[in-house]
């Protein structure tokens, strides 16, 4: 039986893809959980028009998210975060947290897993980074300051 996937199925296939299954598979799986649709000539256009309109959509967003990248390029990001007398900190800073901060002080927001860090950072100072996606790159400063903390009464 041919279908038309409307999602990805684990080692089967993936969403827009045409294919022909075992009808009892289709008819068992796939069609009762909305899976796959039967592959009419209807049904095929209508897949062309929301394949084009996915493409499209995602094309969008890469162009939206290579922007963000860019406009990281040259940027300082200040952090604060609790240090012990030695100025380590407590908790290491990831890819995580450097997301957030950035989506703080600059309105943008980058994936955290775009961030290219090679290990947590784990000392005050100021540390070179960089985010990438695909052939867009850019170029910041992390600066981790130390928490001030209260002096106890």
């Amino acid at each position: 039986m041919r279908v038309i996937f409307l999602q990805d199925v684990s080692k089967i296939g993936r969403k827009f893809d045409v294919k022909d299954v075992a009808d009892g598979y289709a008819r068992n799986f796939l069609l009762p959980r909305k899976c796959a649709v039967l592959a009419t000539p209807d049904a095929e256009k209508r897949l062309a028009a929301e394949r084009a309109r996915s493409e499209a959509s995602r094309a969008l967003a890469g162009e939206l998210l290579a922007q963000n990248i860019r406009a990281l390029e040259g940027v300082k990001i200040e952090l604060t975060a609790r240090v012990n007398v030695r100025g380590h900190l407590f908790a290491s800073v990831g890819q995580e947290e450097i997301a957030t901060a950035i989506a703080a002080a600059r309105r943008v927001e980058i994936p955290p897993e775009l961030i290219q860090l090679e290990k947590p950072i784990k000392e005050v100072g100021e540390h070179a980074l960089a985010a990438r996606s695909g052939e867009t790159i850019a170029h910041f400063v992390l600066s981790v300051k130390p928490l001030e903390q209260k002096k106890g009464t």
